[in-house]
């Protein structure tokens, strides 16, 4: 729920999305609150910069939070067009 500042999760923790992370986790005006990619060495070498955000490979976890004001998609295209097409995903974009 936004308070004045976004609660901001990253999909996707690879090539562009570990841009993504460093400028958002380091943000003055958000949060970061989840980065969630399938590779678990990306996911730890994060949580290991930036202990204070929540790493998963479980996008349903992410999107379930209704806490998580924006979703950034930081995938390679095919998976980020699936992504888009998730219901839950979908309707955040909608809002």
């Amino acid at each position: 729920m936004y308070n004045g500042n976004l609660d901001i999760a990253v999909i996707g923790a690879g090539y562009w999305g570990k841009n993504l992370v460093r400028n958002f986790a380091t943000a003055k005006r958000g949060r970061l609150k989840y980065v969630c990619d399938l590779n678990e060495a990306l996911l730890k070498t994060h949580k290991r910069n930036f202990p204070f955000i929540e790493t998963t490979s479980d996008v349903d976890l992410v999107l379930r939070d209704k806490e998580v004001d924006a979703v950034v998609i930081a995938t390679p295209v095919p998976i980020h067009f699936e992504l888009a097409r998730i219901p839950k995903l979908n309707a955040i974009i909608k809002n």
